[in-house]
């Protein structure tokens, strides 16, 4: 698990990159947006932030992130059900899907997910504090990856993670998303009854999920607490389901 102004919908075109990526146009969520004094502010604060005070100054072209409050449910897909005490993978993709479910103290678990394809896996309890993490990506190395990231017991949570998945320029992310799966026609993570952290299609939703190692040093995060007994589902290129 992580620990710890735009005001309208903005295009951002990503440059440098090679032709396959060129051209790209990425949406930025409309949320209000952090200013750079408040973003230097909440890093400046922290003192065991590291790793968020490292992304400082953002590379060019990522956005800021989304003002330091909790996630507000959306409505962009409906809801699924889930399978009590699994996490099920959908995915609505037009091409396959490689994973690698990660769990403290146990052999991970690996597998490809076709087209329309669906796999539920086993939501475990774990006395370490980091939590399994179920790692989804395009490629069968799993190099950039979509994390669904969890922890149990009484304090319980589950979050979205983005952060594997961007491009990487000098050592800093940058705002390239065209690795992480699904993400092109729009990606959610929800429980019956909990929160669903809804990202549409291709655009910067860091109000749903995690984007900016330590999420900039930021109160607030994407998280909620988890209902081990209700599941989870996680649906790729949800904007494809019919």
């Amino acid at each position: 698990m992580h620990r710890h102004g735009l005001s309208t919908r903005s295009l951002i075109t990503l440059d440098a990159k090679p032709l396959a990526q060129r051209d790209t146009q990425l949406i930025v969520s409309n949320v209000e947006r952090m200013t750079d004094e408040q973003v230097a502010a909440a890093v400046t604060a922290s003192k065991s932030c590291t790793v968020g005070r490292a992304q400082l100054p953002l590379y060019p072209g990522v956005p800021n992130p989304s003002y330091d409050t909790g996630s507000q449910q959306l409505n962009i897909f409906p809801i699924p059900e889930s399978i009590p005490n699994k996490l099920t993978l959908r995915n609505y993709c037009s091409y396959e899907v490689f994973y690698v479910y990660e769990i403290p103290g146990a052999s991970a678990e690996t597998g490809c997910l076709s087209a329309g394809g669906t796999v539920p896996v086993d939501l475990v309890s774990t006395v370490d504090p980091i939590g399994p993490v179920f790692k989804m990506s395009k490629e069968s190395n799993l190099s950039k990856s979509v994390n669904v990231e969890y922890s149990s017991g009484s304090f319980g949570m589950y979050n979205l993670s983005l952060i594997s998945c961007l491009g990487v320029v000098d050592g800093k992310p940058d705002a390239d998303t065209s690795a992480c799966v699904g993400f092109e026609a729009g990606l959610q993570l929800s429980q019956p009854g909990g929160m669903a952290f809804q990202c549409a299609a291709n655009t910067w939703c860091d109000d749903q999920a995690y984007f900016y190692g330590e999420n900039l040093c930021k109160g607030q995060n994407p998280l909620h607490m988890l209902d081990q007994s209700k599941g989870l589902t996680m649906e790729l290129c949800v904007g494809n389901k019919t």
